[in-house]
C-alpha cells in the first residue's frame, strides 16, 4: 500500500482536526486492504452481519478514535505515545501504524466469530487454556497474533502462509494433549518456517478439521471432553423450537409460520455446524419463504428471526458447557 503522506507530522498534533481527519482515512485505507487480503476468512462475517467491507474496515478502526476525556487523547493517540521503542521517523511511524490497525482489525474479527459462533468461541476458549497450561504465550505481529513459545520475545523469520498451514496433515491436529507443541514441531521441521502458531487460523482447521468440539473444566484440569457436534446442536436447537412453540401458543405467529420458522432455524443451525452462517437472515428466511419482500419481513419477521437465532446460540454455547 502506497502512502504518499507524512503520518509522523499526524501523529505528533493530536490536537488538530486535520491530522485526526486524515489518520482516520488512512486507517480506514489500511484497515480494508488488510480484510481484502484477507477475504476468504472475512467472507462469511460479511455474510451473516450483512455487512459490506467497507463497512466492517470501519468497525474494525472505530475504537482507535474512541476519546478518553480524563487524557484527553483518542486510544490511537494514546498508543503512539506509549509505543517501545519510541517512533523516531517516518519508516517507525508507517509500521506503528501498520500494526495498531492490523491488530486492531484482528481483534475485531475474533471479537465477531465469537459473538457469530459458538464453536469458534469454545475452541477458541480451549487453545487459550492450552496456551497457559502448557508453557506458551501469544505475541502480535503485523496484526495476528501467533502462539510461540514461552522464552521467544519476538517474532521473527519466514512465517507460515495460509496455504501452507492449511495443508498440514490432519495427523499433526489429533494428539489434543500435545496440540501446540506438535504443530509448532511440524512447522519448523517440516516447512522450514519460524516457529509460530497463527491462532485464528489454527482455530478455523480445528474447527473444519474436527467432529468433535474441547471442553475444558478446571477441576478436571488433565480430562478434554469430547461431544458429539451432532447431539449438541440438535439439542440446541430443539431447546429454540420449545420457544418457537410459545409464539404460536401466544398467537404471535400461526402454525404454517412456524413451520418456515423450523426449516430456517434448521438451516442456520447446520450452517453453524459447517463453519458458521454464510448469508444474512432475509436470505435465509426466504428459501422456505419464496416471494417474501425484504419490507414485508423486515416488518413482521427480522425481529423474531434475529432472538430465535441469539436463542439459538446461548442455547449452543449452554450444551458446550455441559
Amino acid at each position: 500500500m502506497k502512502i504518499e503522506v507524512q503520518i509522523l507530522p499526524l501523529l505528533n498534533n493530536p490536537d488538530k482536526e486535520t491530522s485526526v481527519n486524515k489518520l482516520v482515512e488512512l486507517s480506514y485505507k489500511i484497515a480494508a486492504q488488510y480484510l481484502n487480503f484477507n477475504f476468504r476468512r472475512v467472507n462469511k462475517i460479511l455474510s451473516s452481519e450483512e455487512l459490506t467491507l467497507q463497512e466492517l474496515a470501519l468497525d474494525s478502526i472505530a475504537k482507535l478514535f474512541e476519546y478518553d476525556s480524563e487524557i484527553q487523547l483518542s486510544q490511537l493517540f494514546i498508543a503512539f505515545r506509549k509505543w517501545e521503542p519510541p517512533v523516531q521517523n517516518e519508516s517507525d511511524a508507517l509500521k506503528f501504524l501498520l500494526k495498531i490497525v492490523h491488530s486492531r482489525v484482528e481483534q475485531h474479527i475474533s471479537k465477531l466469530l465469537r459473538n457469530s459462533d459458538p464453536f469458534f468461541s469454545k475452541i477458541m476458549d480451549w487453545v487459550n487454556y492450552a496456551i497457559k497450561k502448557n508453557g506458551y504465550k501469544k505475541l502480535s505481529y503485523l496484526g495476528t497474533v501467533y502462539i510461540v513459545r514461552e522464552d521467544v520475545t519476538s517474532i521473527s523469520g519466514k512465517l507460515i502462509t495460509e496455504n501452507d498451514f492449511n495443508r498440514i496433515p490432519l495427523s499433526v491436529f489429533s494428539d489434543k494433549k500435545n496440540l501446540i507443541k506438535n504443530v509448532l514441531g511440524y512447522i519448523e521441521e517440516n516447512l522450514d518456517y519460524s516457529p509460530a502458531v497463527p491462532l485464528n487460523q489454527l482455530i478455523f482447521r480445528l474447527k473444519e478439521s474436527s467432529s468433535s468440539v474441547f471442553a475444558v473444566s478446571e477441576s478436571t484440569i488433565e480430562q478434554i471432553e469430547e461431544r458429539d457436534v451432532e447431539s449438541i446442536v440438535s439439542s440446541a436447537l430443539e431447546a429454540t423450537f420449545t420457544k418457537l412453540s410459545e409464539y404460536v401458543t401466544n398467537g404471535k405467529i400461526s402454525e404454517n409460520e412456524e413451520i418456515i420458522f423450523r426449516k430456517t432455524l434448521s438451516d442456520i443451525v447446520f450452517d453453524l455446524r459447517d463453519g458458521g452462517m454464510n448469508k444474512g437472515l432475509y436470505k435465509y428466511f426466504i428459501l422456505n419463504c419464496d416471494g417474501l419482500s425484504m419490507d414485508v419481513f423486515q416488518e413482521k419477521y427480522q425481529n423474531k428471526l434475529e432472538y430465535l437465532v441469539r436463542i439459538l446460540k446461548a442455547n449452543i454455547a449452554d450444551e458446550l458447557r455441559h
